[in-house]
């Protein structure tokens, strides 16, 4: 996320990178219907007690925000997906539905890498968003993992007689 790696730039450039109050001076900087779902979680996280900013880590305040969503009025992969199949409805409601699916089991497992991920994040930002503004203008990758899943994909795949489009 964007957000996220411009803060973590600023930040940690600043002798005072560890006080506290930037960690909730960022949340505060988020759209304020983002910010407060944020605030709602960590209320959560701390079992409904004032946030305890100064033991919450960088690594778990980003994974609460890390988390992303898929608009999908600006998917051009739902929009590709209805071209190429635009006589057979019932093939563009399970793609789209296996697109939806998958990028919320993405979003599930993000939180699992904490601070691994910003750590990486600026070695691989500038490949996954070059591969990522080729398909989705959501700014994700989404990765398959369930067996059925691939292989409806692929079967929906070898019926596409154009080689172009096939790739």
């Amino acid at each position: 996320m964007l957000v996220t790696d411009i803060f973590v730039t600023n930040i940690f450039q600043r002798n005072d990178c560890n006080q506290h109050f930037w960690k909730e001076r960022f949340i505060s900087g988020l759209p304020s219907f983002f910010a407060e779902r944020v605030i709602n979680k960590l209320k959560d996280y701390s079992g409904g007690q004032p946030i305890p900013w100064n033991t919450i880590t960088y690594g778990q305040l980003f994974a609460f925000v890390k988390k992303q969503g898929h608009k999908s009025t600006e998917c051009k992969m739902k929009k590709k997906i209805n071209e190429i199949f635009q006589d057979q409805p019932d093939i563009q409601e399970k793609l789209t539905k296996l697109l939806i699916s998958e990028s919320e089991i993405s979003e599930e497992t993000d939180s699992d890498y904490l601070i691994n991920e910003i750590e990486n994040s600026s070695d691989s930002s500038s490949e996954s968003q070059e591969l990522s503004d080729n398909l989705c203008n959501c700014k994700t990758i989404n990765v398959i993992t369930k067996e059925t899943d691939k292989q409806f994909l692929l079967d929906i795949i070898d019926k596409i007689d154009d080689p172009e489009i096939k790739k």
